[in-house]
């Protein structure tokens, strides 16, 4: 699928690129090893479709999600694989903030946080950033959240006042445990400590 989608990303100039959990894997961010066969997570901005060849014999294989969640170009690299040819993917503060946009629906929350965990590397400004033009306020309030209950370091550096965190509640999960400071009701695992 890498030299298809390589096609795809130089030849029929899509803007189309790999994103959460897929380019967190391929960046080595992922929290443990799945048994189960996982899709290819490509993004892409809305209105931007997949060819109907690369659709049909990837179809199985890929969940391609089309979103305004950041800006279409901003957060991107590019990833040599093995075969000497480069894809544009996620870098992992992008890709985590994917992957939080389809959680809880496609990916557990609880999984999600191992996953923030992990992430002692990010990069501040960059996040700083990211987490100002992502246009879900659900994203940056989990996002925050989980860094802080991770006591990651990127939370002594970020300016969280201008980090647009919204008026309203949100909730995640059905009973779950209300978060005050980020408005948010979470699975019960993620706020009882101990």
């Amino acid at each position: 699928m890498r030299f298809t989608l390589f096609g795809i990303q130089s030849q029929l100039k899509l803007p189309v690129h790999v994103g959460a959990l897929t380019a967190l894997e391929i960046a080595g961010n992922s929290h443990y090893l799945r048994f189960a066969t996982t899709k290819a997570y490509l993004f892409s901005p809305l209105n931007v479709t997949l060819p109907q060849w690369f659709k049909r014999h990837w179809g199985d294989e890929i969940r391609h999600v089309q979103t305004k969640l950041q800006s279409p170009e901003f957060g991107l690299k590019e990833q040599e694989g093995r075969e000497g040819f480069a894809l544009k993917c996620a870098s992992a503060e992008r890709a985590i903030l994917e992957l939080l946009h389809l959680a809880p629906k496609e990916f557990d929350l609880v999984e999600a946080a191992m996953i923030v965990e992990s992430m002692t590397s990010i990069r501040p400004k960059f996040m700083q950033s990211l987490l100002e033009q992502c246009a879900s306020i659900k994203v940056r309030s989990v996002f925050l959240y989980l860094a802080e209950r991770a006591d990651l370091p990127i939370m002594r550096h970020l300016d969280l006042g201008r980090i647009d965190l919204g008026s309203g509640d949100r909730s995640l999960v059905p009973r779950g445990r209300y978060v005050a400071k980020y408005r948010l009701l979470l699975p019960k695992e993620l706020v009882e400590h101990g």
